[in-house]
């Protein structure tokens, strides 16, 4: 059982909704969300909970009930079910996770000014000559994120996260193909990536190929709607292509890589907190 699911926590800004969907998250999760101080964080870490929230339903668990355990390196898991592979990621205007029947990594950022500094010192020596060859500067910043989500897919994957050292590893690009050169085992780990409205997004999966993970876009009701509740929460499955009257999703597929577009999103939003 494999799904990727996508939101644009552009539709939390309502507090209105906010509020519905805070409710409906677990104890721990609005915690979690209310250890934040600023705004667009608790609406990335609420996002980041309806993601988990589409997933536990896949494997028929109510969310409020089912309790988490976490690795040494906070990799989180279902408690008593070690069948559950799920991770979860947001950044910028994004929140997403994704569940597989093996242990699974997902990545966004949003894309900003690239950090050469951060790419000579922390990536493997090879990913900075693959940088440095590119003389155009928007292909070096597109090529900076499309390696960081990729080997940050990976880095959660194994369960160590900001453990493993990123120059520990290589990301290499043979044509079409991507692959991780490293030394912890000899799995072998397959990504897939994904374009979306000014980020990046990847998915590393460990030992099953992932060529037809396709995003699951979730479409947030309003409360109230309709008489008989909540859509999302009501139904096993969010409802497929996202869209109500403001959004519009185009998804057009190039080897490896899904192009998402028209998404609104917000450009500034703090990087790097927990989800």
């Amino acid at each position: 059982m494999e799904h990727i699911f996508i939101l644009n926590i552009n539709q939390l800004k309502d507090g209105d909704t906010f509020r519905y969907y805070f409710n409906e998250m677990s104890r721990e999760r609005q915690n979690k969300i209310m250890q934040f101080k600023m705004e667009a964080d608790r609406l990335r870490s609420l996002g980041a909970g309806i993601a988990l929230h589409a997933i536990l339903k896949q494997y028929g668990l109510n969310p409020r009930e089912t309790c988490l355990e976490y690795g040494t390196n906070g990799k989180a898991s279902v408690a008593g079910r070690p069948d559950i592979h799920f991770n979860l990621t947001h950044s910028g205007c994004y929140a997403a996770g994704v569940c597989g029947a093996a242990p699974v990594g997902i990545d966004i950022e949003e894309i900003g000014l690239m950090k050469v500094k951060v790419a000579r010192r922390f990536f493997h020596d090879g990913e900075y000559r693959y940088l440095e060859q590119m003389e155009d500067g928007q292909r070096k910043q597109e090529a900076f994120f499309r390696l960081w989500v990729l080997k940050e897919s990976f880095m959660k994957v194994t369960g160590l996260g900001m453990a493993l050292p990123l120059n520990a590893f290589e990301i290499r690009f043979q044509g079409q193909d991507i692959e991780v050169v490293q030394e912890l085992d000899d799995i072998r780990y397959y990504f897939k990536e994904f374009s979306l409205e000014n980020s990046r997004m990847a998915v590393c999966s460990a030992g099953r190929p992932v060529t037809g993970w396709e995003p699951v876009w979730i479409r947030l009701d309003t409360p109230g709607r309709a008489a008989g509740g909540n859509e999302f929460l009501n139904t096993p499955y969010p409802s497929p292509p996202m869209p109500a009257a403001s959004y519009s999703v185009v998804c057009e597929s190039r080897g490896n890589e899904t192009i998402i577009a028209g998404i609104p999103c917000i450009k500034r939003l703090n990087q790097g907190i927990s989800i």
